[in-house]
């Protein structure tokens, strides 16, 4: 997946940077495929920018964007002590009930069963014990809880709470965006 959206990314761009004054990319590192992004389309007319925290590092994903940054997604990990634990955001949690993986299946060709047995190895061989139904502090997305417990029902997770979330990065990000663009 993070193959496909970073060539996604790229392909787009280049039809949004004439038009666009900046572009705020609400994505993070994403497997590391977004990294270069701003330098690979640095230019004087429409900045592209990439997720930050306070510190100025890039995000490393949504999670971590919700979080804080990379210091307070490395506390929430350290905080599960070593138990596995897979999060889900409330968008992700309506994904993964619908097609968990469900690109491999229209890649790969692989039915349905299939798929559920290679996720169900993969959490298992993983250590992964329970799911983290993570509030990110939006709530327009219907029927959560619900999702995360089909969730965990079907790869026979526990499901633990995990709070903390805001919009913090984002909006800061976006307010950077701004006075960029009225440099």
């Amino acid at each position: 997946m993070p193959k496909l959206l970073k060539q996604r990314v790229y392909a787009d761009l280049p039809l949004f940077i004439p038009k666009a004054d900046a572009i705020l990319l609400f994505y993070g590192l994403c497997g590391n495929v977004l990294a270069d992004v701003e330098h690979d389309f640095q230019n004087d007319h429409c900045p592209v920018i990439i997720l930050r925290d306070s510190d100025g590092i890039i995000i490393d994903d949504c999670i971590g964007g919700a979080l804080g940054g990379r210091a307070e997604y490395a506390k929430v990990l350290k905080s599960f002590k070593g138990v596995g634990t897979f999060i889900l955001t409330p968008m992700y949690s309506t994904y993964v009930v619908q097609s968990f993986f469900g690109f491999g299946q229209q890649v790969s060709g692989f039915t349905d069963e299939q798929m559920f047995k290679m996720n169900q190895f993969m959490f298992k061989s993983s250590g992964y014990k329970q799911v983290a139904n993570f509030d990110t502090g939006l709530h327009y997305t219907k029927n959560v809880e619900a999702n995360v417990q089909e969730f965990a029902d079907k790869y026979q997770l526990t499901v633990v709470p995990l709070g903390g979330g805001h919009q913090k990065v984002f909006e800061d990000c976006y307010q950077k965006t701004k006075e960029k663009m009225n440099e």
